[in-house]
């Protein structure tokens, strides 16, 4: 059982303080634009495109800026891609709507090919409607209440998942730091970056008693880095939607030396973000720590309950003989 202390609010505050987070844009920048990524400005590089700094895919907004050239935008979008693969079960069963629609989920063939896809669209009042491609991806307790499916994601490449977060991050650091992170983002574009020393660990929990309205991302930095037994990550993202809270830690700053450590092990500072929601309706929470540091595809299920309060319940195994592709 997991419950916000005040104790815990302020062990995370002792540790870092709030730099940045996504704000609407209310007027358009003008003058020389400057790619905070590639360090090139304008006209070398064009500025055409709107970079968000909350990918659109975790819900519909207008926290725009602009200092992320097309070039780059090009980029990041490939990391977006895989970040979409590894949220879509959350997006769909949430009913988290992206710059069009809400998106739909089909799952990767069973390993024998012989069952169907998983599909699952979303109807009028966020209704699911879901074909199975194997009757073993779900189990339904009617006396819990609780539905669990399991999600058999397309193949996508984790360290792409963790970029895609860094990224967000990286948008949110305010001008006067941006050369104290400058690895950083020499990293995430594919430029010549020196040593970087990363931990590409992410923490995700689920509320179950409420939704957020629109993303909500703050960026914090660690005031004192070094302790007695390891070291505080500097920087480290919250990232709130739909339901979903993560928390990611960015990898170290160049000046930072981690080679000289005696103790080097990362010390995990968890933020109440991770604890929101939790009171008289929600009294526990799972919270879990994800890996994304493997640089090749992999293929992971994805394992989700959820409650419900009523529901009809007709399943059937997809008869599709020659699954679309």
């Amino acid at each position: 059982m997991a419950k916000l202390r005040k104790k815990d609010i302020e062990h995370f505050y002792r540790n870092y303080k709030l730099i940045g987070k996504a704000e609407k844009r209310i007027h358009a920048f003008t003058g020389t634009l400057s790619c905070r990524f590639c360090g090139k400005s304008s006209p070398e590089v064009i500025f055409k495109n709107d970079a968000h700094l909350v990918p659109e895919l975790m819900g519909k907004n207008d926290f725009l800026y602009s200092e992320e050239c097309d070039s780059c935008n090009s980029l990041f979008s490939k990391y977006e891609s895989h970040l979409a693969i590894y949220l879509r079960p959350y997006l769909t069963m949430l009913g988290v709507k992206g710059k069009k629609k809400v998106p739909f989920f089909q799952s990767r063939s069973a390993a024998d090919h012989t069952n169907g896809r998983t599909i699952i669209t979303t109807g009028a009042n966020n209704q699911k409607n879901i074909v199975l491609g194997s009757l073993d991806d779900y189990k339904i307790d009617h006396e819990k209440k609780v539905a669990t499916f399991t999600f058999r994601n397309p193949p996508y490449i984790p360290l792409n998942v963790y970029k895609a977060f860094v990224k967000i991050g990286l948008s949110l650091l305010p001008n006067e730091k941006v050369a104290k992170y400058q690895n950083l983002c020499h990293w995430i574009s594919d430029r010549p970056h020196g040593r970087l020393d990363y931990f590409p660990i992410t923490i995700k929990t689920m509320m179950t008693e409420s939704q957020f309205v629109e993303p909500r991302v703050e960026l914090s930095e660690s005031s004192r880095t070094i302790k007695e037994n390891g070291f505080i990550p500097n920087l480290t993202l919250h990232l709130c939607f739909g339901n979903l809270i993560f928390q990611v830690y960015l990898p170290l700053a160049k000046r930072f030396n981690y080679h000289r450590l005696i103790v080097k092990k990362p010390i995990y500072i968890l933020s109440h973000h991770i604890f929101q929601g939790i009171g008289d309706k929600e009294t526990s929470r799972v919270v879990k720590a994800v890996q994304l540091g493997k640089s090749e595809p992999v293929q992971r299920d994805e394992q989700i309950n959820f409650s419900f309060t009523s529901g009809d319940f007709n399943i059937g195994e997809s008869q599709t003989s020659n699954p679309a592709k």
